[in-house]
């Protein structure tokens, strides 16, 4: 639907030759089909459809929406990045296949795409491209397994099907997870249900380097050997759920992308990067200029956003007044922006003042270079980072006031003040979530300070998730149930009750319950995502949101 197609009425050719002659060459029932429309304004894909009617409506509205919108550039890199995240995934496990239909004859475009596809392409999909107008086949052939060279913009239909067909039946096993992935069965035992310690999850970092003239060379080179030791654990790829891309962005006086998130990402590649920081021109550049530093890095990922969450890691080693004027305005918008913000005072000779680096950082993620531990609480905290929530839900944390630390579990809390039966709650009431664990003093505070004054409009008696089972007692969880443990302890207990509320006996203090099928508010809460459980978010949302 871009501009390479030249008008509407070869998008017209082109939609009634897929709905003619190739869509019915396919079982539905048996072949579920997706469409990937791009090149409009926006690029969007829809569900997979197991019928022919759905998929040939999705064309349609595609083909109006490009008339009405008109036609822009594509990129075919952004193309195949939204087959991975929102196609390739989709729930059988059959043969992937992916057939691109293009007459984008841009030779930059096609080779930035060939990364992309070659990702594609080593993960087992099959990609087929079919060269449409005066498009070269030639030239497309390095995108897909195979290439088929378009009469205008009518499909070579049996040419493209006998391709796909040879792929039909076959089943795919899916990749095992690494020995170091945490079983999926969690529960919440403990203060509430731990954001998965994995490494292996999906990030997209910008460092962002001081090299002024604070960071002398042993200094530098100390940074970016730790640097790359910790970053080392993570995975770096333009592909797959549990991938991190990073971009390096050194300053002085001013920023400069040095290695984009849009390069390849390998951590042979980020090394070569970071270590060519060692290779300044003396004499070094006295200024600093944080404020633009975070900008170049809020602009960098702007353009980049995807389904990763995305963090700036600003280091610091000199402080100059008009540096950091105008720094604490752009670090509120890009925290505004879903944007996490870690900083790191490094302890060079010119010393930069933590007072005025730290209020930069999202709460909870303000280092110190000298800080004991760094080198393992940076990965933990990124970890973190990858742990949250969707949809306005409250994520449980637990703050550490001495050591200005934030605590993140994967829990999402909410409440409902209507009055309603737990057996109904039970079954209905908390759409995908369950009826919420309180298992520690810490995650009922969080409840009786967050959750209670916003979502049950004052402190009032709730119905959580401890339940009996024959003659145990339980709580719900993600998987199943578990066993009560310590807390919290029964200040009343009935042998015929079989749910259980917090009632509030004072502003602080409540006690804990069993109680008979009675009306109540209630408390839900549902699964965080994190590196374990992964979940896709809309980057157009996102983009919306940004503006």
């Amino acid at each position: 639907m871009s501009l390479a197609m030249k008008s509407d009425a070869n998008i017209a050719t082109l939609v009634d030759s897929i709905l003619i002659d190739l869509m019915p060459s396919f079982n539905f029932k048996e072949t579920y089909t997706a469409g990937l429309a791009y090149g409009a304004l926006s690029i969007g894909a829809s569900n997979y459809f197991n019928n022919y009617a759905d998929i040939c409506q999705y064309i349609h509205s595609a083909q109006e929406q490009a008339i009405q919108l008109g036609l822009g550039y594509a990129n075919l890199s952004e193309v195949f990045e939204t087959y991975q995240i929102a196609l390739l995934n989709s729930g059988r496990n059959y043969k992937k296949v992916l057939v691109l239909l293009t007459s984008v004859t841009d030779a930059k475009d096609i080779k930035a795409a060939k990364h992309f596809s070659d990702q594609l392409q080593a993960a087992g999909v099959i990609v087929i491209v079919g060269a449409l107008g005066n498009a070269s086949a030639t030239a497309l052939s390095q995108l897909g397994n195979y290439v088929i060279e378009a009469t205008g913009f009518t499909l070579s239909a049996a040419n493209i099907t006998e391709d796909i067909c040879q792929y039909g039946g076959i089943t795919v096993t899916p990749a095992k997870p690494p020995a170091t992935t945490p079983s999926p069965h969690l529960t919440n035992h403990g203060i509430g249900t731990n954001c998965s310690k994995n490494v292996t999850n999906a990030l997209d970092i910008a460092l962002v380097f001081d090299i002024s003239v604070a960071m002398n060379d042993a200094q530098l080179s100390e940074m970016l050997l730790e640097t790359y030791g910790y970053l080392s654990k993570f995975t770096l790829n333009q592909i797959g759920e549990h991938t991190t891309r990073v971009a390096l962005i050194p300053y002085a006086d001013n920023a400069t992308v040095v290695y984009s998130l849009n390069d390849v990402q390998s951590n042979a590649d980020l090394r070569n990067a970071l270590f060519s920081l060692n290779n300044r021109t003396k004499p070094y550049d006295f200024n600093v200029n944080v404020q633009n530093a975070l900008q170049v890095a809020f602009d960098h990922l702007q353009t980049y956003v995807n389904y990763r969450p995305q963090i700036i890691l600003l280091t610091a080693g000199a402080y100059r007044k008009a540096g950091f004027n105008g720094a604490s305005h752009t670090a509120d918008q890009i925290k505004e922006n879903e944007i996490t913000i870690f900083t790191v005072g490094f302890q060079a000779p010119d010393g930069v003042l933590d007072r005025n680096l730290s209020p930069l950082a999202s709460p909870g993620y303000a280092y110190n270079s000298a800080d004991k531990g760094l080198y393992k609480a940076l990965p933990l905290a990124l970890t973190q980072v990858n742990c949250f929530c969707l949809g306005g839900k409250v994520q449980f944390s637990v703050s550490n006031a001495t050591a200005k630390r934030i605590t993140k579990y994967a829990d999402c809390v909410w409440g409902f003040a209507g009055e309603t039966l737990p057996s109904i709650v039970s079954q209905y009431g908390c759409d995908s979530g369950v009826l919420a664990a309180i298992t520690s003093q810490e995650k009922l505070d969080f409840v009786a300070d967050v959750i209670i004054p916003h979502d049950l409009f004052g402190r009032k008696a709730f119905t959580v998730g401890g339940h009996k089972v024959g003659s145990k007692w339980v709580w719900s969880g993600y998987n199943g149930t578990f066993p009560f443990e310590s807390f919290p302890t029964f200040t009343e207990v009935s042998p015929s009750d079989k749910y259980s509320f917090f009632d509030p006996i004072s502003s602080t203090d409540f006690s804990f319950k069993s109680t008979g099928d009675v009306a109540r508010p209630y408390l839900c809460e549902s699964r965080a995502c994190d590196a374990d459980y992964i979940c896709v978010q809309s980057s157009k949302k996102r983009l919306l949101k940004k503006q």
